[in-house]
């Protein structure tokens, strides 16, 4: 599977749905930080710890923060309710956005939590994975408040 290029327009499955049922496309974004937080979804909630660092950064940064679950629309309205979370959930049960960053195992499984950078022009700015939770946080504020 081909990742996407950093620098080029970032990939945007049309019909994108959120939590409540709105469509978000990233046109609509223009001008403005994206961070696509991928999580394995309703099943597999990211730790308590992680949620929270997402969460206690969001006054920090300057960005539209969506997180993308595999579950459907009513279940990611659950979590968000269930876990406090202070950000939107796009729901991605066909998997096109998790597919389209190359995050999809063989079996339709996510790989692991990763965060897609999505600059103010729609270009894919940083794909940050790999590092402790409290490091991924400070990453994105770090290249929001700076970016």
């Amino acid at each position: 599977m081909m990742l996407p290029t950093v620098g080029l327009p970032a990939p945007w499955p049309s019909g994108q749905i959120d939590q409540d049922g709105r469509t978000v496309d990233l046109c609509d974004l223009h001008g403005q930080w994206v961070v696509l937080y991928f999580f394995a979804g309703v099943a597999e909630p990211a730790p308590a710890q992680e949620r929270a660092g997402f969460s206690t950064a969001l006054p920090d940064i300057d960005a539209r923060i969506y997180g993308v679950s595999l579950a459907g629309g009513d279940g990611a309205s659950s979590f968000i309710q269930q876990h406090g979370l202070a950000f939107d959930v796009l729901a991605d049960p066909q998997r096109e956005l998790v597919r389209a960053y190359g995050l999809l195992r063989r079996r339709g499984r996510q790989r692991r939590s990763c965060c897609v950078l999505i600059d103010r022009e729609g270009r894919l700015a940083h794909r940050l994975n790999g590092l402790s939770d409290q490091r991924l946080w400070e990453e994105v504020c770090r290249i929001c408040a700076c970016g």
